[in-house]
């Protein structure tokens, strides 16, 4: 699952963990805004690194 940005992230993962499930184990769970606290996270969180600027040119 890929969201649009970190604090989605959080949210997904909360939700799993309510309904018994593990990011990265029944889930693949992907950010998009590279967030310290993703990386303190367990497990760490698989981030996407990019600018506005380029995101609207694509």
């Amino acid at each position: 699952m890929e969201t649009i940005d970190d604090t989605v992230v959080f949210g997904v993962l909360n939700e799993l963990d309510f309904h018994g499930q593990r990011a990265g184990h029944d889930l693949a769970v992907v950010g998009f805004d590279d967030v310290v606290a993703a990386a303190r996270n367990s497990p760490p969180l698989t981030m996407c690194r990019s600018t506005k600027n380029r995101l609207v040119r694509y």
